[in-house]
């Protein structure tokens, strides 16, 4: 089984200076209870905008359940970029989308002025399955505010994980919490295909494996590379992405 990591970029066409697309609800994720990540610190404040500058033009960056996150990539991005924010409320109350005020870009973004937003094209969402399925471009960079439960947050990198670019990177605020934490072990372990790229404060930055992998599966459908010898347990995987599934259809009912 031999998987690419090169993907093609794409070019955005000309959008409207603010679009706000609001689907219905279905079944928003519960936050941990007590448990929550602190809000930005400097280093993470910084450390957003330098990765919003790293987004190749064109490709998309989606941020989960942190609107202060939103702010500060906006304030990394650059026209030229052409990049579109997919902005996913999470947790957060749907009440919040009933005071946007386009024309003077107040609303959920208030710490964002007119100038700041003139030129971005963020869209909103309640969820990450349907964000996802509207997405058209490549992501660059997928930032999660990760204070939710273990299978929120595989059902977040599932429903992305298939739209991320080559060079993508996938970033966990509150990575110090249990459940982001063991998903970040599992992802860099013998579940995923990333390795960590930077750590800041209560932030783990993670990038896709550049090595096009080769692999040689066993009986126990354990795989090794065969040029970087990175071993991946496809049992565990599949087994996972039932699981969430699982979960996902038994909200529905």
């Amino acid at each position: 089984m031999v998987a690419s990591n090169k993907i093609a970029g794409r070019s955005l066409k000309k959008r409207p200076i603010y679009e706000i697309e609001i689907p219905g609800n279905d079944s928003p994720t519960k936050p941990y209870e007590g448990e929550t990540s602190n809000p930005l610190s400097e280093d993470e404040q910084q450390l957003l905008v330098k990765l919003a500058k790293k987004i190749s033009r064109g490709q998309a960056c989606v941020c989960v359940g942190s609107e202060e996150a939103v702010t500060w990539l906006v304030r990394g991005l650059k026209k030229e970029q052409e990049v579109k924010v997919y902005f996913i409320n999470s947790s957060e109350s749907d009440n919040a989308l009933d005071s946007f005020d386009e024309e003077a870009g107040t609303g959920p973004f208030t710490d964002l002025s007119p100038e700041e937003l003139e030129g971005m094209n963020i869209c909103r969402y309640r969820t990450s399955s349907e964000a996802s399925r509207k997405c058209k471009e490549k992501v660059g960079l997928l930032w999660v505010n990760a204070s939710e439960t273990y299978e929120d947050l595989k059902r977040i990198l599932i429903a992305w994980q298939s739209k991320l670019a080559a060079n993508a990177k996938i970033a966990f605020h509150g990575s110090h919490l249990p459940a982001p934490s063991r998903l970040i072990k599992e992802y860099l372990g013998d579940q995923g295909d990333f390795q960590l790229s930077d750590s800041v404060s209560q932030t783990s930055v993670m990038r896709l494996d550049q090595c096009t992998h080769y692999w040689m599966i066993d009986s126990r459908d354990v795989g090794a590379c065969k040029y970087c010898g990175r071993k991946r347990n496809f049992k565990r995987i599949r087994n996972g992405a039932q699981h969430v599934n699982i979960q996902k259809k038994n909200k529905k009912i």
